[in-house]
């Protein structure tokens, strides 16, 4: 057993497990950001959404109110 941790199997494998956790760490903080622009662009999206759907609603209360104004008669 003591040979094989003078062994440079001992190194090569201490740095896999470096090489690992480095990765690791990498895509969590990757992952987290990607998530977090998602959801940054979902956000800016369904506020437009809703920006667009108020302009709509205002013009359909302008439209209205000017037809109980002046009705048209046939």
């Amino acid at each position: 057993m003591m040979m094989f941790f003078r062994s440079g199997f001992a190194a090569l494998g201490a740095v896999v497990v470096l090489v690992s956790v480095c990765t690791a760490g990498l895509c969590y903080f990757t992952q987290r950001g990607q998530a977090t622009r998602k959801r940054r662009e979902q956000r800016e999206r369904y506020l437009d959404h809703l920006e667009q759907l108020r302009e709509d609603l205002r013009g359909a209360r302008k439209d209205s109110k000017l037809a109980r104004r002046c009705p048209i008669r046939r």
